[in-house]
């Protein structure tokens, strides 16, 4: 910013023909804002420590020494799913506000829509694992009927003896390993063997 247009900022002044009350209402302000700002900086560093602590305590309960646990892969123990063939527009086109059907895509991008907005064989109604295979690669935990675009997939068990939460949180905890392969390509995407033989 120039030094011409900083000397045409224009700042407010409360009570401006009563010095005393005009100062007043400013430290009372002050007041109310710095105390905001401790707040903020100490939940800052509670959630930092608490982060600091859930990383430690999943990574300690997720981590088995050889012998300890038998070892089987995704695609032999879960049930894959593919979802609806759709595209962003027709997301955009179909979202409403407060639909209870959510449709997810890459990234960050979803959409709420009505169940008979997508195929009845298109929805998932079983908790499952969300593989966003495509840009940021993660997983997502979701319980409620769902659906996604077809270029991603899902896991979800019929296995009494799995729980599909416990896997989710250990792919969580292998999210960089599969972001690392995904990274190989340029525009960052993994395959279903990846997942399905992990």
């Amino acid at each position: 910013m120039s030094k011409a247009r900083f000397k045409k900022i224009k700042i407010p002044i409360p009570c401006p023909d009563t010095p005393e009350r005009s100062l007043a209402i400013q430290t009372e302000i002050v007041h109310i804002l710095d105390t905001f700002t401790t707040h903020t900086a100490e939940l800052t560093a509670e959630l930092t420590a608490r982060e600091k602590q859930y990383n430690y305590y999943r990574d300690k309960l997720l981590t088995f020494e050889e012998g300890q646990v038998e070892w089987k892969t995704l695609g032999k123990v879960l049930v894959r799913t593919k979802c609806t063939k759709i595209t962003a527009g027709q997301m955009k086109e179909l979202h409403k506000d407060g639909a209870p059907l959510k449709v997810f895509a890459g990234g960050k991008t979803i959409a709420f829509v009505d169940f008979e907005d997508i195929p009845a064989k298109n929805i998932n109604r079983e908790p499952s694992v969300i593989v966003k295979s495509r840009g940021f690669i993660e997983f997502e935990y979701y319980e409620k009927p769902f659906s996604h675009k077809n270029e991603m997939w899902s896991y979800y068990s019929k296995d009494v003896g799995i729980n599909i939460k416990y896997v989710y949180y250990f792919l969580k905890l292998h999210e960089p390993h599969f972001q690392n392969l995904g990274s190989r390509m340029q525009m960052p995407q993994i395959s279903i063997p990846d997942t399905d033989k992990f």
